[in-house]
């Protein structure tokens, strides 16, 4: 059975939703929560029963009134039934397919679209679905880029005794990247925003020596799909693990399965390098991966591969992700802003290095994504 799929929408003209498309159902429909984060109000009196598809019998909370829909361009007023308890947020059923004359079309590469139309205006919006639960992929839509300072001692670079529309408020940048929007971010960008920095560095801290370091790594670099790297590496051996790869066709175009999915091959991930210099194979002569308990012993880290592969209750929270996808660029800048307002100082303190040491660290190592393994070596030798 084909998973579901999803639309961002903003409700109530206060909170974006992932909405459930569902033309199966007879209702529009929103859980309890969803109500509440939209701060929508309704009739408790207007209920109805539902029956579920196992034949269990449900009763309506009440019936919101006219509550706009925003999809793009297009704004459509729903009436929508409240559930107490719902296995989704936001269900769009079969009269939002009516009121919007929705039509639905799939591209050979998999991808799926909804087509709209304003009943008052007659405008016309093409949303990409996806799957639930699914975050979409970075594509055509709007985009934010951020650039910002932070210090383990102070936190974001910000003045809180500026007024909020003052231009020295904070050192945060967010631009919109495209020759249709702000261009490219250039050396000229990052001179104004040192220039800003250095004004309220001066306001806020005069008393201090600063350094002001930029991660100017090539973000868009490509590396080969064997590039050896430790997410998803087995601690045991392993004869499955490997690097999946798009299978292509004799005229170089990429495969598709029948459910429309990219055909793709498991292949072995390349040899990584010792601290010699030398090669070091990651699989048998079997084809079996050793394991990275194994690939640790052999250079020399033997306490190291002792320890779990993952701390336990380990989290990885991605904050932006936590916000409903966005198909407006005020709504993509407010969840930008406030995902850098959870950051937490105490997460970024540094690990044994003072001020000094960050500085020649990052000089002498600018070139590098992260700092190599002899760098307290280097610093001792280096008279720090």
């Amino acid at each position: 059975m084909a998973a579901l799929r999803v639309i961002p929408t903003l409700i109530n003209k206060v909170h974006e939703e992932e909405a459930l498309l569902d033309s199966g159902s007879q209702i529009v429909s929103m859980s309890h929560e969803a109500v509440s984060a939209c701060k929508i109000t309704w009739d408790p009196e207007l209920t109805i029963n539902m029956q579920s598809a196992s034949g269990q019998i449900t009763k309506t909370c009440g019936l919101a009134k006219n509550i706009p829909f925003n999809f793009g361009n297009v704004m459509i007023h729903l009436q929508v039934h409240i559930m107490e308890q719902a296995p989704y947020r936001v269900l769009l059923g079969r009269p939002f397919d009516v009121i919007t004359e929705s039509q639905i079309a799939n591209s050979t590469e998999g991808h799926q679209f909804i087509s709209i139309t304003d009943p008052n205006t007659g405008e016309h919006a093409s949303l990409s679905t996806y799957p639930q639960g699914f975050s979409q992929q970075k594509g055509p839509g709007p985009s934010i880029m951020v650039s910002h300072f932070i210090s383990a001692d102070y936190g974001w670079l910000e003045d809180p005794d500026a007024p909020d529309d003052s231009e020295f408020k904070t050192a945060r940048v967010l631009f919109k990247a495209g020759k249709s929007h702000d261009g490219y971010f250039t050396n000229d960008n990052v001179i104004a925003q040192v220039e800003k920095a250095m004004d309220i560095i001066e306001r806020l801290y005069p008393h201090d020596k600063h350094v002001l370091i930029f991660d100017n790594a090539t973000t868009h670099a490509k590396r080969p799909p064997t590039a050896p790297a430790a997410r998803n590496m087995p601690k045991r051996p392993s004869e499955k693990f490997g690097v999946k790869i798009q299978v292509y066709t004799d005229d170089g175009k990429p495969k598709y399965g029948a459910d429309g999915k990219p055909v793709k091959r498991l292949i072995q991930m390349g040899p990584g390098i010792l601290p010699n210099g030398s090669p070091q194979l990651f699989y048998t002569e079997n084809g079996t991966f050793k394991g990275t308990a194994q690939i640790l012993q052999e250079r020399g880290l033997i306490q190291e591969s002792k320890l779990k592969l993952m701390c336990k209750n380990f989290n990885c929270q991605h904050v932006y992700r936590e916000y409903p996808p966005s198909l407006r660029e005020d709504i993509l800048e407010k969840n930008v802003v406030a995902s850098l307002n959870a950051v937490k100082v105490e997460n970024i303190r540094n690990q044994g290095l003072d001020g000094q040491q960050v500085a020649w660290a990052s000089k002498k190592y600018q070139g590098h994504r992260t700092l190599p393994p002899s760098l307290k070596v280097d610093l001792r030798n280096s008279d720090f």
